[in-house]
């Protein structure tokens, strides 16, 4: 398993698109098929961030739908932090897709979309999964994380503000004149760039953002709080902590760190909480890039009652990332990692999603071609000095689903 991986990352041109910051990136490829990915930056201000941006995509993805009909295989994606559109068709066809998604976008900018029905959806689909133990676990643990910040926001709390904004408010977190295109298939930079620019030239002129600063994150005191849930099974339990963005130094063992934690199924928390004890079926852990941060996520469900004994196993996990004798994981980690980027890429559509998550994490397209040799330069002094810096175990908040009260554990 930790036999050396190659990762060659292919030639990417990329030029600037508009004067805001955003990127065209081609990959020209042989054949008749195009993917195109339209990357649009959303920037947490205010509370009501997440609705806002998921509105847009609902109202992007109803209007597209229906002009690309029959012309692309469509898909609009929310995080947020950004918005992506997702099109793949016939090489003949991109130069459609593009303006047509230039369109809508300048449509957005001007509120001409239907964005009150797209309120109503997302009103709906909020309100069916509010109670929901999964969608309370996550809102608990946000709010554990971040507190009051834009991006706590999750499940029930997105419904209140969506039922009064106006066009006006629904488009200002996004950042259409940011927005950046990546093209993967079909001719090069030279021949794409002028239909591109050409389409998303009203997007610019249209666009007007809040102008505000990003919300400041304002970390609470870390603490594991409890929230009841009747319709959980078991306890859920949620821990984590906000940790820097993917262009800092330490990134690169942070991501080495989440993957020996509970990333694939060699992972410490699988090793002592599935296989030596049998509390949870499926823990991990995720680091999850959003904004100018990234959130540890580690997640266990156990039975009822034991989430306070499954805190001391996730901590024994925890503290064997430092060990003595974790160059051995931290090498099969890193094959992991590179093996997981090289098969990403491996694909037209890998490649073109790839390249828009490193647009819309505000990195260049260069990024990716020293992806393997950042990782290679993560050794175990190294690993270590990241975690004491960025996610030592008393930094580290979250909270537990429980259908019944049980008595409390870890600093509650």
């Amino acid at each position: 398993m930790t036999a050396p991986v190659q990762f060659r990352p292919p030639h990417v041109e990329s030029v600037p698109l508009g004067s805001a910051g955003g990127r065209l990136v081609v990959v020209p490829r042989p054949g008749e098929l195009a993917e195109v990915r339209v990357v649009l930056p959303a920037v947490p201000v205010e509370s009501g961030h997440t609705g806002r941006v998921q509105t847009v995509a609902e109202a992007l993805r109803r209007q597209l739908g229906e002009t690309l009909a029959g012309t692309a295989d469509l898909r609009v994606e929310s995080r947020p932090d950004r918005i992506i559109v997702s099109a793949r068709a016939l090489r003949e066809d991109a130069d459609t897709v593009v303006r047509q998604v230039g369109t809508a976008l300048a449509a957005t900018a001007l509120g001409e979309l239907d964005l009150r029905r797209a309120a109503d959806t997302v009103r709906a689909r909020v309100a069916a999964g509010a109670t929901h133990p999964l969608t309370t676990a996550r809102t608990a643990f946000l709010r554990a994380v971040y507190g009051s910040h834009p991006l706590a926001e999750e499940g029930a709390d997105l419904a209140p503000d969506l039922s009064v904004c106006t066009p006006a408010t629904l488009v200002r977190d996004i950042e259409l004149s940011r927005c950046s295109v990546v093209l993967v298939g079909g001719a090069g930079v030279d021949v794409v760039a002028p239909v591109v620019r050409s389409a998303f030239e009203p997007v610019g002129a249209t666009a007007v953002g809040s102008g505000a600063a990003p919300a400041v994150v304002r970390r609470p005191e870390p603490r594991v709080g409890r929230v009841s849930n009747p319709r959980a099974a078991g306890d859920l339990l949620r821990l984590g902590t906000l940790g820097p963005a993917r262009d800092h130094v330490d990134y690169p063992a942070l991501q080495l760190g989440a993957l020996m934690l509970g990333g694939y199924y060699a992972s410490s928390l699988t090793r002592i909480l599935r296989e030596r004890e049998g509390l949870s079926y499926a823990p991990r852990a995720v680091l999850d890039p959003v904004a100018d941060a990234a959130t540890l996520v580690i997640e266990a469900d156990v039975p009822g009652g034991r989430a306070g004994e499954a805190t001391g196993f996730v901590r024994e996990a925890y503290e064997a990332l430092s060990a003595a004798g974790s160059a051995a994981a931290l090498d099969t980690a890193r094959t992991f990692a590179i093996g997981s980027m090289a098969l990403a890429c491996s694909s037209r559509s890998g490649l073109a999603s790839v390249l828009a998550g490193v647009l819309g994490s505000g990195l260049e397209p260069s990024w990716l071609a020293r992806y393997a040799e950042r990782l290679g330069g993560v050794g175990p002094r190294t690993l270590s000095a990241a975690l004491d810096r960025h996610w030592a175990w008393d930094r580290l908040a979250g909270a537990v689903v429980t259908s019944k009260n049980h008595p409390p554990f870890r600093n509650e």
